[in-house]
């Protein structure tokens, strides 16, 4: 409730929907939902949340973000949100042309902003999509086989951290393009992912590692 008061800058004083009326039209995000079942599922929010989606006269509109493995929690909303699972997007992996996209546009529009004429080679290009395609990446998850067509899925995450990587290395240099002997160099994207890995393990004290690893 503070953080929604906050993003929409209106006083913290009522309930959800009487603040939400106070402001004009919002557009409420809740992302990560799963961790409120987690952490705060016995508090009032939840009232309080149902009460204002379900409000027809509210200048209201919500987007609850959650993993596709903890929507079944929502049951918990069911009876007090009408049609609660009318409006649902599920958010496959990338394909490949969707995942080619996702590293030619930027640069395009990175050239676009600052005048550079930044390139990737397109070698490159398929060597990463091959490399983070769905299963291609292990970071410990003995026994996670590859499925029909996973060649087809690309994951993101695993995509960004590549591209972040290789941006990183090829400016240092002042280089203007993105190659594939660099990421060679890095080792490939199992090695690029890895590597964050460690790094984001190591900032972590004994006790939050074994969490962690668990």
């Amino acid at each position: 409730g503070d953080a929604i008061d906050e993003a929409v800058g209106i006083e913290s004083s009522g309930t959800l929907c009487e603040r939400l009326r106070a402001a004009c039209e919002v557009y409420v995000i809740l992302d990560q939902f799963e961790e409120y079942f987690l952490y705060h599922e016995h508090d009032g929010f939840a009232e309080e949340l149902a009460e204002a989606i379900a409000e027809p006269g509210l200048r209201a509109n919500f987007l609850l973000g959650l993993r596709e493995d903890a929507l079944a929690k929502l049951d918990a909303f069911k009876g007090r949100i009408p049609n609660l699972f009318a409006n649902y997007l599920r958010l496959d992996h990338l394909d490949r042309n969707g995942a080619r996209a996702a590293i030619l546009g930027p640069v395009e529009r990175w050239n676009e902003l600052t005048g550079e004429s930044l390139r990737v080679e397109p070698e490159l290009v398929e060597a990463v999509l091959d490399q983070v395609a769905a299963g291609k990446v292990d970071v410990g998850r003995a026994g996670r086989g590859g499925g029909e067509g996973d060649e087809e899925r690309i994951e993101a995450p695993y995509l960004q951290l590549v591209l972040e990587r290789l941006w990183e290395a090829e400016r240092e240099r002042g280089s203007s393009v993105l190659r594939l002997a660099t990421l060679a160099e890095l080792g490939g994207a199992e090695a690029i992912v890895r590597a964050h890995l460690e790094r984001a393990l190591g900032g972590l004290e004994p006790s939050q590692q074994n969490v962690a690893a668990t």
